[in-house]
């Protein structure tokens, strides 16, 4: 199995507030939360202070506020999107579980996509960099990494994987959420952080 966990750099702080509201009003919410929201984020103005001279204001045009207690529900209405960009038109790439195929989880900036085929997640990757153009998306490479997940007949070619044209590096376990995944399945590298 192929699996490839992405990271999404500054993600809250790249919110596009146009897109935002779109899809906000698409969804039906009440129009006076959409102006509670648009009043609340559509006037945010900052300014500079540096070695004590104070630059002009300047307008603030996207992100959603870092431990607001609604930005990570704005943000879940922002990447949503992501799923339908990543919904599988042939399914012999993907993994099906009953009734259901999952081919990714996605949780705030956090995702992880996997597919039983090299091409599987090359189609996966392809989708999240068309998302990442449309929605002022930047996938951080250096971070973002590739595994394979080794079965016994499994031959030892590691193909290349491009993320928004740039290569994915390859490795042998990855944190993900707080839990270690293995290339080979074995959980005794779990690590507590208390």
């Amino acid at each position: 199995m192929y699996v490839c966990f992405l990271d999404a750099s500054k993600a809250f702080d790249r919110v596009d507030y146009s897109v935002l509201f779109r899809k906000l009003v698409s969804r039906g919410v009440s129009t006076y939360i959409l102006r509670l929201l648009w009043n609340w984020y559509g006037h945010h103005y900052a300014h500079i202070l540096w070695t004590g001279v104070q630059s002009d204001n300047f307008s603030i045009c996207n992100g959603v506020r870092q431990g607001g207690i609604l930005s990570p529900f704005l943000f879940g209405v922002y990447i949503d999107e992501l799923s339908r960009y990543l919904h599988p038109s042939i399914n012999k790439y993907w993994l099906p579980f009953r009734q259901y195929d999952y081919y990714h989880f996605l949780f705030a900036d956090d995702a992880v996509m996997f597919a039983l085929s090299a091409k599987g997640l090359k189609k996966l990757l392809d989708a999240c960099s068309e998302f990442a153009v449309t929605h002022n998306v930047i996938f951080n490479v250096l971070k973002s990494q590739c595994l394979i997940v080794q079965s016994r007949t499994a031959p030892s070619y590691r193909p290349t994987f491009h993320l928004c044209g740039d290569a994915l590096p390859y490795t042998e376990s990855y944190k993900y959420l707080g839990h270690i995944i293995n290339s080979n399945l074995a959980d005794d590298a779990e690590s507590l952080t208390l």
